[in-house]
């Protein structure tokens, strides 16, 4: 498992209007070296240059998870809803595009112990503090580290005590059970991997995570919530009580972190309330195997504005879904599910927009 030994610096800054100052210093909050699970170790490992996964039905048996190609190309029509842009609306020039870093390449942000996280400083602070309770989930079990996993590890649970939650992180499923969950309003899988609750992405007796699945339907079902950020949409594939969670499975991007143009659905929602429209931003584009605009149930947060490739070679037409969302919520059995897609770059966890996105969604998931 390849990893580094320290972040890149951050190229990409907002405002500082729009947060608050805030030093973080890795020991103090545990981003010291993250040990392979022995799932990770044990699971197959996909290359960050793209990689991708398939449908459910090419999560293999042995416990292997396929790449469709190299350069994270899907094979045609492994996208729903694929086809041309056509949405219409202006693009930003050229000129007022940032300059996104490549971490597609990147094996990963893990520190060693003398290495603390680049300082973040643009987490939005509400006025009033919001007493949620928030276990975040961190396994990345299935393939290589993601570059933001570390910073996002320390990032989201110090912006969140800022912001008045009371969190705990794990990595650990055993930490799945009913005693724990009890003191918790949601959980967060913060880029998790494809075998977070299966050993294979698919669930079997004995499998020896049957109990923390169990344990996450009954929370969720007593009316609690779950956000899902980033990879997370890849996370256990044919599971189908976390399929129904998810909304839409991931599928593939390109293979290039790019400036997506996103729009808000609807800017009164609590999720995206104060992002900006259009929001221009550096990410790793999701596409999915199915259209979550087709599923009734789902409520769009964000979409991608497609037509800003168009002609584009960074961004090949198999990845084009025509309404394209990034992210969603939903009510599900009983509990309210938080999608985003956003995630990659280490930067994004010291984006204030992400970053109000991120927590505006959770929050929400944790009825607050």
């Amino acid at each position: 498992m390849l990893r580094i030994a320290s972040v890149l610096a951050a190229a990409v800054r907002v405002p500082r209007s729009l947060g608050v100052a805030v030093a973080l210093v890795g020991a103090a909050v545990g981003c010291s070296t993250i040990p392979s699970s022995a799932a990770r170790d044990a699971g197959a490992t996909l290359p960050v240059d793209g990689a991708s996964l398939l449908p459910e039905a090419q999560v293999t048996d042995d416990g292997s998870v396929e790449a469709a190609r190299a350069d994270g190309a899907l094979a045609d029509g492994a996208l729903a809803d694929a086809g041309t842009p056509g949405d219409g609306a202006s693009c930003p020039a050229p000129s007022t595009l940032p300059t996104c870093p490549d971490r597609l390449a990147a094996p990963g942000c893990y520190l060693d112990a003398a290495t603390p996280p680049p300082p973040l400083t643009h987490c939005p602070v509400p006025p009033n503090p919001v007493p949620a309770r928030v276990l975040v989930f961190t396994k990345e079990a299935g393939w290589g580290p993601h570059p933001s996993h570390c910073v996002a590890n320390v990032a989201v649970p110090a912006c969140g005590k800022l912001r008045g939650w009371t969190v705990a992180s794990t990595q650990d499923p055993n930490d799945f059970n009913d005693a724990n969950l009890a003191g918790y309003d949601v959980v967060v899988y913060l880029i998790t991997g494809p075998f977070a609750l299966t050993a294979n992405g698919t669930p079997a007796a004995g499998d020896g995570f049957e109990a923390p699945r169990a344990a996450l339907q009954k929370f969720v079902s007593a009316g609690h919530g779950l956000a899902l950020i980033h990879s997370a949409t890849a996370s256990d594939a044919n599971w189908t009580w976390y399929a129904g969670a998810r909304g839409a499975l991931f599928a593939g991007h390109p293979p290039y972190v790019l400036p997506g143009t996103l729009h808000l659905v609807d800017a009164g929602d609590p999720i995206v309330s104060g992002l900006p429209d259009p929001w221009t931003r550096c990410e790793e584009l999701h596409s999915f195997t199915t259209n979550p605009k087709d599923n009734p149930e789902l409520e769009l947060l964000l979409t991608l504005q497609e037509s800003c490739f168009s002609g584009d070679p960074r961004y090949p037409t198999q990845y084009f879904m025509g309404e394209h969302p990034l992210a969603w919520r939903h009510v599900y059995q009983g509990g309210r599910v938080f999608v985003t897609a956003l995630g990659h770059t280490s930067e994004a966890y010291d984006e204030a927009a992400f970053l109000r996105h991120i927590a505006q969604g959770i929050e929400w998931a944790a009825g607050k």
